[in-house]
């Protein structure tokens, strides 16, 4: 991380998310984002789908349609 015994702030680097322009033109299906999108949200919330739902303005029905439309087997909450 740094090349003494200080860390200072330029020797911290974050990963940054992916842009939009970056998602768009990596030919990925809109079914494909919808998934990933789905899978990152129910990972960060701890596989609660009514929570994801809640986020997403969605049904719970919606989320398991759509996992299920790519044969997604999760354990949901």
């Amino acid at each position: 991380m740094s090349d003494d015994d200080t860390i200072t702030v330029d020797n911290i680097i974050f990963n940054q998310a992916r842009s939009l322009d970056d998602i768009v033109e990596s030919n990925m299906t809109l079914k494909e984002i919808n998934e990933k999108i789905i899978l990152r949200l129910l990972d960060n919330n701890n596989n609660n789908v009514f929570k994801v739902a809640q986020k997403l303005n969605i049904g719970k029905s919606t989320i398991y349609r759509l996992l299920n439309e790519n044969k997604r087997e999760i354990e949901l909450n």
